[in-house]
């Protein structure tokens, strides 16, 4: 397997390895394909069902770092703010 020497995020997590890019990159790639859609057919159903569906990720991404606070205390919290829900964040 090739490896990737110039990746935007490799490069940047190895040189910040206690920045993270993101907290949840599978919800961020399905908010890009869903919103990429949207680009590709701009029809209002389309749209709607955008918002919906971002809007339900959304909310279960709270709810998951609800109960993770819980299981995991303060050492969630710490990783928490260090990394942004969805892309960086300081």
């Amino acid at each position: 397997m090739a490896r990737c020497e110039n990746c935007v995020f490799r490069n940047y997590s190895e040189k910040n390895p206690e920045k993270l890019i993101s907290r949840n990159p599978l919800y961020l790639g399905f908010i890009l394909l869903i919103l990429s859609s949207c680009l590709i057919t701009p029809n209002p159903v389309n749209i709607i069902a955008a918002f919906i569906a971002i809007a339900l990720h959304h909310m279960i991404i709270l709810r998951e770092e609800s109960y993770l606070l819980t299981k995991l205390g303060n050492e969630l919290h710490e990783y928490m703010k260090s990394t942004g829900r969805y892309l960086l964040h300081n």
